[in-house]
């Protein structure tokens, strides 16, 4: 069956949509001297862009895209980022639901965390020679997007299969595309490292052979939950929650295996190694106790998710 996704670890970015008011135009260019303008702008820098266009050239008077600046805007369309950008920030585009084409020029040097995650539609991204720093989690959760077209001089990324990697070595994963076809993946054996977030999103994802240099995580965290598997300790959004032993190993097994489906006779076998024997009435006893623990609501679990028929996930 290979080896289950083991260790990845997520967080799912939210952002507030931009209300605005403007009459919508179908182009538009970051103008730095209108006090009307559809751009905030502090310098530079690019706080804010409160506008309703569709194709959206930010201008070459921009060094810098602040973090968010375009989160949550479900006008744009297209961006193509001036020639004196030299960083993208955190979560700069996240969210941005029918946003479909970026371009980055040479002249970016650094693309922030989550910076064009969540973008449902975005199915083409072209990057320039000067990327070197990507953040984690850059490309997550966009289940258009196949590939990212790194310039074949930049001298630090490339993508393969779906799947962005440092250029020398190959050693580090940065993102799995959630876009990438198909319902499995083959890690390369040269990787030694996973970011976190490399695989947030990919639900599509069954099953994952991890390669072997591959050294396992003892923390894992996910949207807001750390569970630190030597020490046998959970927080959730940083206050510590007490587990008894099954409670724990329970957690731990679900989310070291987020996405994946699990009959309550799997569970049962896995956590209290033996056959069920009719007799998995405990593990639903198990799962309502752990949601109480880590759900906001358990009415609607975000976290374990009940899949009518079958059994239990945990959903990244």
């Amino acid at each position: 069956m290979g080896k289950i996704i083991r260790n990845l670890i997520g967080v799912l970015f939210i952002v507030t949509a931009i209300a605005v008011t403007q009459i919508p135009v179908s182009d538009v260019e970051a103008a730095p001297t209108a006090s009307t303008s559809d751009f905030q702008m502090d310098g530079t820098t690019l706080v804010k862009y409160n506008g309703t266009s569709e194709n959206v050239s930010v201008s070459n008077y921009v060094e810098k895209i602040e973090a968010e600046a375009f989160a949550g805007n479900d006008n744009v369309r297209s961006v193509t980022v001036g020639d004196a950008v030299k960083s993208i920030g955190a979560r700069a585009f996240s969210g941005c639901k029918n946003l479909e084409t970026v371009t980055i020029p040479d002249a970016v040097k650094s693309i922030g965390t989550a910076a064009f995650s969540g973008c449902q539609s975005l199915k083409e991204v072209t990057v320039g020679t000067g990327v070197t720093s990507l953040g984690n989690g850059a490309f997550a959760g966009n289940h258009s997007l196949q590939n990212v077209k790194f310039s074949s001089s930049n001298p630090k990324f490339t993508c393969d299969d779906g799947t962005i990697l440092n250029k020398d070595g190959r050693d580090t994963i940065y993102q799995v595309l959630a876009g990438r076809k198909g319902d499995s993946y083959s890690m390369p054996s040269t990787v030694k490292a996973i970011k976190p977030y490399a695989f947030w999103g990919d639900y599509n994802l069954k099953k994952v052979n991890i390669s072997s240099n591959v050294k396992e995580n003892t923390v894992i965290e996910i949207r807001g939950i750390k569970i630190d598997k030597t020490a046998r300790r959970v927080f959730v959004n940083g206050e510590e929650k007490i587990f008894t032993t099954k409670e724990f190993d329970l957690l731990t097994f679900l989310a070291s295996n987020p996405n994946h489906v699990f009959t309550k006779d799997e569970l049962f076998k896995e956590i209290w190694d033996m056959e069920s024997i009719g007799d998995i009435a405990t593990v639903t006893v198990h799962i309502k106790k752990i949601r109480e623990k880590i759900e906001y609501d358990t009415s609607k679990p975000q976290y374990i998710e009940t899949i009518w028929g079958v059994g239990y996930r945990f959903k990244m």
